[in-house]
């Protein structure tokens, strides 16, 4: 048997953790982790160290593209969410491709020739067997704002719904997604980091409230999801699905098995076939 190969995933700590794969036959992955104390160079110098086959970085930082691309490693740079200010952006030219999850993000990115992929999701968030006949407990996990407070705050007086107003670590969002049986997704904000809320919960069975309009790659409102536009609309459906749980159970399975095309051993391989071939 040919020996696996080695891709270093490098991002910050939340995202490694919302994407990390489990390991295949031809592929082993190792997660180098951003920190305080290490610059551009000591990221390059960490991933060099393994000698990779290829390496995927999430929301690359200035000045790190440029390191790796010294190395001679084929690298492939991961949007996920919008750049910062312009003056701030990464280089994105030493990369060998460049993905994004949504054309918004690439576009502020100043990206030219791009790879549109949702995020993958992480190997140990998906559920075999969730049983799709109960619903009984919804969840919001993300910050507050005025505009959020419309739509959480009547259901969450009305029906069994936790906010998570301080954002779920990993460790928090696996047992978040054991309790309950539905996830709410709101829109981004300006001044609110994104957060793939969608992906992990169809991993685990659950029913998906999306606000709309709502747009991932792979997912059908009304067959993966469903969506509402205004707060009543959301009290409406929370209701709707609660009193009649077993006829939602078909979305949630279609979700479910939709997940499946963004579990990250099944995504990270297919990307690093293609990496290598565009190096």
């Amino acid at each position: 048997m040919p020996e696996r190969r080695t891709t270093i995933l490098v991002g910050d700590r939340n995202v490694l953790s919302a994407v990390r794969p489990s390991p295949t036959d031809e592929d082993r992955f190792e997660l180098v982790p951003r920190g305080a104390d290490r610059d551009s160079e000591a990221i390059a110098a960490a991933v060099t160290a393994s000698q990779p086959d290829a390496v995927v970085i999430f929301n690359p930082r200035p000045g790190e593209g440029e390191a790796l691309a010294r190395a001679g490693l084929p690298v492939a740079a991961w949007l996920t969410r919008p750049s910062p200010a312009p003056a701030d952006r990464a280089d994105l030219d030493p990369f060998t491709l460049l993905i994004a999850t949504d054309p918004q993000t690439a576009e502020r990115a100043g990206a030219e020739k791009w790879m549109l992929m949702a995020r993958p999701v992480s190997d140990d968030l998906f559920v075999e067997s969730p049983n799709f006949e109960v619903i009984e407990r919804a969840f919001f996990d993300g910050s507050a704002s005025e505009r959020r407070d419309r739509f959480l705050q009547p259901v969450k007086h009305a029906f069994d719904v936790l906010h998570l107003v301080s954002g779920a670590n990993h460790a928090q969002l696996v047992e978040l997604l054991s309790r309950c049986q539905i996830a709410i997704d709101l829109a981004g904000e300006a001044n609110i980091p994104a957060r793939d809320r969608v992906g992990p919960a169809l991993a685990a069975g659950l029913l998906v409230l999306a606000e709309s309009p709502f747009e991932q790659p792979g997912l059908i409102e009304r067959e993966h999801l469903l969506t509402f536009s205004s707060p009543d609309e959301l009290e409406l459906l929370i209701a709707d699905v609660l009193a009649e749980p077993e006829s939602f159970s078909q979305i949630r399975s279609a979700g479910r098995a939709a997940a499946e095309q963004r579990r990250s051993s099944v995504v990270l391989p297919r990307l690093v076939d293609e990496l290598l071939a565009s190096a």
